[in-house]
């Protein structure tokens, strides 16, 4: 299971650490941000980006 947080400026051990917090045991190995995973996605491609009411 993997964890995602809309909060790029978020540490993921915060995150893990909240999460744990709250009942949900993780660690921050399981814990990633929406840019992260964009930018894994992304590696190597030409990206744009729709900001604000665009799309």
């Amino acid at each position: 299971m993997i964890f995602f947080s809309n909060k790029p400026q978020e540490r993921l051990r915060a995150c893990a650490k909240e999460l744990t917090r709250l009942g949900i045991s993780t660690s921050p190995d399981k814990v990633t941000t929406s840019s992260l995973a964009l930018a894994r996605e992304t590696a190597g491609a030409t990206v744009f980006l729709s900001v604000g009411h665009l799309c």
